[in-house]
């Protein structure tokens, strides 16, 4: 049996992750996790320079996200050592991330300040190998955790599981539709619409947040937004009252 847990990229998603991945990981006999192997060794192996290399890696922003997953990684490990945990991410996507980052920001600035949109260049930003690349690598877990509503998308396509687990809200953000436009999962017939959410998504909310939680449930409570999620038949995915669902 084949299960996917999505998990929004925001602190509070990652947090509700940790708190249940030694369940999870007995649960389903193993579990595979988007973090890069080269830092789970690091966190498993309890090396001197794990958290050196985690923020070399990561970079600050991305620690706070992540950092308590790290911790229960370690957890796992000693607790659980006859637990398999995979790790199937790759140092090149998260320097690709970090990357597509600063252009993401280019191009918000040059879209506030200029109001220049080239949607070729947005879509462009998005463009990746496709995920049957990285597919291959997971058949031998039962529970692997998609972190984000594009990347969940993908993979459940891809894997087609038996059970899909929700332990916070999903909901695509304007650079997760870009995604999937970009990777042919959504026509691109509101593809300026979606740019101008996401210009307003980073300019707006990002920058204003202290957090990447806050900023999304700001998104969230955008009723303009989420019309736009309707008309495009994008589901936004809720947990139930014990914190997760099945779908």
């Amino acid at each position: 049996m084949k299960v996917i847990i999505g998990v929004p990229v925001t602190e509070r998603g990652v947090w509700r992750l940790s708190r249940r991945l030694a369940v999870y990981a007995r649960r389903y006999g193993n579990i595979a996790l988007p973090l890069p192997q080269s830092l789970c060794v690091r966190i498993a192996t309890g090396g001197r320079d794990a958290l050196d290399y985690a923020l070399k890696l990561l970079n600050p922003s991305g620690l706070r996200v992540w950092g308590s997953l790290l911790t229960a990684l370690r957890a796992l490990v000693l607790d659980y050592p006859g637990v398999e945990v995979g790790c199937y991410a790759s140092e090149e996507s998260y320097a690709a991330s970090e990357e597509r980052g600063y252009t993401i920001a280019a191009l918000t600035v040059k879209a506030r300040a200029y109001n220049i949109v080239n949607p070729e260049e947005w879509l462009k930003v998005f463009e990746s190998p496709p995920p049957r690349t990285i597919v291959g690598s997971l058949a031998g877990y039962n529970a692997i955790v998609a972190d984000g509503y594009s990347w969940m998308v993908k993979l459940r396509r891809e894997i087609r599981p038996s059970k899909l687990l929700i332990l916070d809200i999903m909901a695509p953000t304007p650079l997760d539709i870009l995604d999937l436009m970009a990777s042919g999962y959504l026509d691109t017939s509101s593809v300026r619409e979606v740019i101008d959410y996401a210009v307003k998504y980073i300019g707006e909310y990002v920058v204003t947040s202290r957090t990447l939680t806050q900023a999304y449930d700001k998104l969230l409570m955008d009723k303009g937004y989420l019309e736009l999620l309707k008309r495009l038949r994008l589901k936004v995915y809720k947990p139930g009252r014990r914190g997760e669902s099945s779908r």
